[in-house]
């Protein structure tokens, strides 16, 4: 139980960057700052990347590859533009419903990208990963949306909670086993 909990605590440190400068970003997006709002969405997935990277050993143990550092400091920061100017305005189309469908697909998506950039990662764990940040990138680009009403503060905040909704479910997916042992 004890691994698994430091294993949360890292996964979280590695969530939070990535969540809250995407939620600021999608704030600043909605109150036309574009130019601000890309700038921290960068700032957020390359420093996620990073802190991912370094922290990755702490997690569980591994040790991330380059290519998969680079992977995902290119597509969350691809992803994330897209996505803030997509939730960060408000068109006819667009739902909940969707949301959910982009954020899942958007999900599963970076989960294989990142799979295939990993030398020697099992499909399973592939599967798996894909499941969980499918799950969770659903719940984050529903969340999301419903902040950008918010002051910019309480939009971070808030994100501070999705980013920790993330991490239980990537948490109970990928790292579940260890409450086995």
């Amino acid at each position: 139980m004890h691994t698994f909990c430091v294993t949360l605590l890292w996964e979280f440190v590695q969530n939070l960057p990535v969540i809250c400068c995407f939620a600021a970003a999608v704030w600043l997006w909605s109150h036309n700052r574009r130019r601000a709002a890309a700038g921290i969405l960068v700032i957020g997935s390359v420093s996620g990347a990073l802190v991912i990277r370094f922290t990755e050993v702490l997690a569980d143990g591994g040790r991330e590859a380059w290519s998969v550092t680079l992977v995902n400091a290119v597509v969350l920061s691809m992803l994330q533009v897209a996505f803030a100017a997509y939730t960060g305005t408000e068109k006819r189309w667009s739902s909940w419903r969707i949301d959910l469908l982009l954020g899942i697909g958007a999900g599963v998506g970076l989960a294989v990208a990142q799979g295939l950039a990993a030398p020697g990662i099992s499909t399973i764990a592939v599967i798996l990963h894909s499941t969980a940040l499918g799950i969770s990138g659903g719940l984050v680009l529903v969340s999301i949306r419903l902040l950008k009403g918010q002051t910019l503060a309480k939009t971070v905040g808030y994100a501070i909670g999705i980013a920790l909704a993330m991490t239980v479910v990537i948490g109970i997916i990928d790292y579940g086993y260890m409450l086995l042992n």
